[in-house]
């Protein structure tokens, strides 16, 4: 039987001459991170700093690195990381944190979780803290690997989009600079996918980053039918504007493994601004409630339905009511997420300039969402927290990658990280080739590209860039990584 966190508490205090050590032992090689849950007591109180310091205790005791932040920008109940050099040769080395304060003081101060269950630091040695009982208490803690080269040949995971345009124009699109062009993607592109499929090194796929996969279908015909026969999982987001029956049917006979709706309104008129070139707002609920008959009548209770909301000031007041819909038309979540502005045109659409419009329609959303019975998902409030730039862990550039139909190989669907092309190099070149090796040294690190500084992915919450994006990455040639 596995450990469980049922024994999880906190430590106490982290005050002056207090200090609270961790030991382990690293697992692989390129040790390039650590990140500590942090907690606070006064929500109103916090003056105090907090550091934490990695040093590798092996041999002969080498400090590594440490990191010392204001309480003011942490979120209560949040990681804290610290990035360094990848440790080449890290595999089976003893190394310490110590997270301690100089200034801290009673109710001013942080504490840490302690727990012999799985979200106990990976390797644990031993800890010490005032508030240990065995010797298998350890932190809540993470650990970070960047290996350069992965030995997987090709991206385990695809987002794989077979037509770079869509049938709408929404205002807030990810994609504008790569859906200047129609392009499908080409038999011998295909192919390769197919082969990867076949032989177990994709394992899962994801659609669709800028073309509607239900659209596509429709207009160039066989792209469902290509998707289906990889007989791999996948997962589906779409707009829902062409979810006929046909498709409906076709697709819940297959391995798909969850469907996401992406809508952004309750109001028809505000549908219609947003999402441009749309059909009526009653369309695609009438398609949701469809795709939803279908599930239970072909017997496919395990295909989760959500929709998405992408939060902004001039449509977060429809909120309450879109989720209302949303479990009208049979659906079992709802998906929030802030819109990122990638153009400066959609800045002032950010929430970040109305944070507490924003805090207050969360709160009504949450209750109307738990009054009816439906999932949502939705970022933390907005809070007097200082801005932070920074991120969590990112894992992408070594589980997956996107897949353009014109043959263009991104790391993240974030502007800036092109990685190469398929009609130029193999798969297998880009995937370990230089710039996917220099992305893997420096996504988790304090050098981060412009456009990992700007992830809505991994954010900190208070991390305006985040929600901005276009401050830092506009300009950036897509060759760049």
């Amino acid at each position: 039987m596995g450990r469980t966190a049922m024994s999880m508490r906190i430590c106490g205090e982290i005050l002056p001459g207090h200090p609270v050590t961790q030991t382990f032992l690293a697992a692989d090689n390129y040790l390039s991170g650590i990140a500590v849950l942090i907690a606070t007591y006064d929500e109103k109180k916090r003056t105090s700093s907090i550091n934490i310091s990695l040093r590798c205790i092996t041999d002969t005791v080498r400090y590594i690195a440490s990191r010392e932040i204001k309480l003011s920008q942490v979120y209560d109940n949040s990681f804290v990381e610290v990035f360094f050099e990848p440790e080449l040769s890290s595999a089976g080395s003893l190394y310490e944190i110590c997270v301690c304060s100089d200034d801290s003081s009673h109710n001013n101060a942080a504490t840490l979780y302690i727990t012999d269950g799985d979200q106990r630091i990976k390797g644990h040695v031993a800890c010490d803290s005032f508030a240990k009982l065995s010797d298998e208490d350890g932190i809540i803690a993470k650990l970070s690997y960047a290996p350069s080269i992965v030995s997987s040949r090709v991206p385990p995971n695809l987002e794989i989009s077979l037509v770079t345009q869509c049938n709408l124009n929404c205002v807030h699109c990810i994609s504008r600079e790569t859906r200047k062009v129609a392009r499908r993607m080409g038999p011998i592109i295909r192919d390769a996918v197919r082969s990867w499929a076949r032989s177990g090194a994709l394992q899962t796929a994801y659609t669709d980053f800028s073309g509607d996969i239900f659209w596509a279908d429709a207009r160039f015909g066989g792209e469902l039918d290509f998707l289906i026969s990889l007989d791999i999982p996948f997962h589906v987001d779409t707009n829902g504007t062409h979810l006929s029956l046909d498709a409906i049917n076709k697709v819940l006979a297959s391995k798909v493994t969850s469907i996401n709706i992406s809508i952004d309104a309750a109001n028809p008129e505000t549908y219609k601004r947003i999402r441009k070139g749309s059909p009526h707002l009653d369309t695609i609920f009438g398609n949701m409630k469809m795709l939803s008959e279908r599930r239970y009548v072909l017997g496919r209770h395990d295909v989760p339905l959500s929709a998405a909301f992408v939060a902004m000031r001039s449509n977060i007041e429809e909120l309450p009511e879109f989720i209302m819909k949303v479990k009208s038309a049979g659906f079992d979540a709802v998906r929030t997420i802030h819109m990122q502005a990638y153009t400066s045109d959609m800045d002032h659409e950010s929430l970040w300039h109305d944070q507490e419009l924003f805090n207050n329609v969360r709160e009504s959303a949450i209750e109307v969402a738990n009054t009816i019975g439906i999932d949502i998902f939705i970022d933390r409030p907005f809070d007097d927290r200082d801005d932070q730039i920074g991120t969590s862990f990112c894992t992408l550039p070594w589980r997956a990658a996107y897949l353009l139909g014109n043959g263009d190989v991104l790391a993240c669907c974030v502007p800036g990280l092109r990685m190469g092309n398929l009609n130029e190099q193999s798969m297998e070149e880009i995937w370990n080739g230089q710039k996917y090796q220099a992305l893997r040294r420096a996504v988790n690190s304090d050098n981060r590209p412009a456009s990992c500084r700007a992830c809505p992915f991994v954010r900190k919450t208070n991390n305006p860039l985040s929600y901005m994006p276009h401050r830092v990455i506009r300009g950036l040639d897509f060759e760049e990584a």
